[in-house]
């Protein structure tokens, strides 16, 4: 796996430190680094092909027209959690409507698109791409054959833990979590060889390893290698933390 970052978007200025074998690699969202397109924005956390090569973390837009692309299919995995607004998401014909806070996979062989129901009202998304060292050849396998568009939606559950995906649904492929941390309370996470990914959507976290501690407010992602041992703690003397952990191979 790679561990170097590739410079090649000039346009985004990283809040980074260079990802290893022992270092993190952290970045937080910061408006003058959006990217526009035909359809709104886009952000990029964790780009194509950089740290965590078979995956990418992008933040998304959607303020013109209605529809991000037309319904199309791929061999990678895609997860997507709603951030702002009331969305449609069909897949393979099958419509389903998303509210803040709701996933949705749309699995390699999916056929699926995404658009928002008022002209009026934005919407903006968290899309998690799980990738392949060289791409991705055939679709990743799913845990049930005949799936639907119910079997890949997740609603919001406010003030709990929960899984967007759970190991089973991907076969242990990509992992989605919310996680919620109490003011002054920490959480460990072992090293295995998955890498990991912090992403904090509200409260201010600090996460370290045995080398390095990094603080990080809301709308921030951390990278931890495979191999490497972390925790989390809400910042001293802030409240609580909202927190989704992605892990995958």
């Amino acid at each position: 796996m790679k561990r170097t970052i590739a410079f090649f978007m000039s346009l985004i200025v990283l809040s980074t430190t260079v990802a290893s074998a022992q270092k993190l690699y952290t970045k937080t969202f910061k408006v003058e680094d959006e990217l526009p397109n035909g359809t709104g924005w886009s952000y990029w956390f964790i780009p194509t092909g950089s740290v965590a090569d078979t995956l990418n973390v992008k933040m998304s837009c959607v303020n013109k027209g209605t529809a991000s692309h037309t319904p199309h299919r791929h061999n990678h995995d895609e997860y997507f959690i709603l951030l702002e607004g009331e969305a449609i998401i069909q897949l393979n014909g099958e419509d389903h409507v998303l509210h803040a806070g709701d996933g949705f996979l749309a699995p390699g062989d999916g056929a699926h698109s995404l658009r928002r129901v008022s002209e009026d009202i934005p919407i903006r998304y968290l899309m998690f791409n799980r990738e392949a060292k060289g791409g991705v050849k055939t679709p990743f396998p799913f845990w049930k054959e005949n799936y639907t568009a119910d079997d890949c939606y997740a609603p919001f559950q406010d003030k709990k833990d929960f899984w967007y995906v759970s190991p089973e649904m991907t076969l242990n492929g990509l992992n989605v979590r919310n996680n919620y941390l109490k003011a002054n309370k920490s959480r460990k996470s072992k090293a295995d060889n998955r890498y990991l990914v912090y992403v904090i959507m509200e409260g201010s976290a600090d996460i370290k390893t045995a080398e390095e501690t990094v603080t990080l407010p809301a709308m921030s992602v951390c990278y931890v290698p495979a191999g490497t041992a972390s925790s989390i703690r809400a910042t001293k003397g802030t409240g609580p933390v909202r927190y989704l952990t992605a892990r995958i191979h």
